[in-house]
C-alpha cells in the first residue's frame, strides 16, 4: 500500500480513537462527579489518580494530533496501551466479565490499528530515504 494511502487511514483511525477517548479523558482531569464518584467509589482509587490520569492523556492526545515527533509518539501509544490494559482490568476485577467492557476493548482496538499504521509510515519513509541517499539501492 502507498504512503499517501496509509497515512489517510491511520488520521482516519487515529481520529476516531482520540473522538472516542476525548470525553472521558475530559470528565478525569477536571474530575467532574460523576467521574469521581464512579472512579473512587465503585473502583477504590484515590481521586488525584483520576486527575492525573485524565490530563496525562490530555496531553496525549494533543501529541498524537501533532504531525511528527515519531520518538514522543511511541510513549503516548505506551502509556494509552498501559491506560486501556489496567482499565480493563480494573472493570473485570471489580465487575467481572461485563459488556460494558466494550468501550475500553473498542478504544484499544483502535489505538492499537494506529499505532501499527504509525508504524508502517515510519518504515515506508525511513525507507525511502534510505533508497535517496544511498545509489547502490536506487
Amino acid at each position: 500500500m502507498k504512503t499517501k494511502k496509509l497515512t489517510i487511514i491511520y488520521w482516519i483511525i487515529t481520529a476516531l480513537f482520540i473522538y472516542w477517548m476525548f470525553q472521558p479523558t475530559i470528565s478525569s482531569a477536571f474530575s467532574y462527579d460523576y467521574a469521581v464518584e464512579y472512579f473512587t467509589k465503585h473502583f477504590g482509587y484515590p481521586k488525584y489518580f483520576l486527575v492525573f490520569t485524565g490530563v496525562t492523556k490530555l496531553v496525549g492526545l494533543i501529541v498524537l494530533l501533532i504531525p511528527g515527533y515519531a520518538r514522543i509518539k511511541e510513549w503516548v501509544y505506551a502509556g494509552f496501551t498501559y491506560d486501556l490494559v489496567a482499565a480493563i482490568y480494573t472493570i473485570i476485577s471489580v465487575d467481572g466479565l461485563v459488556l460494558s467492557l466494550w468501550v475500553q476493548t473498542l478504544a484499544l482496538a483502535l489505538m492499537t490499528a494506529s499505532y501499527i499504521l504509525f508504524r508502517l509510515i515510519q518504515k515506508k519513509k525511513l525507507s525511502k530515504v534510505l533508497q535517496l541517499n544511498n545509489p547502490l539501492l536506487s
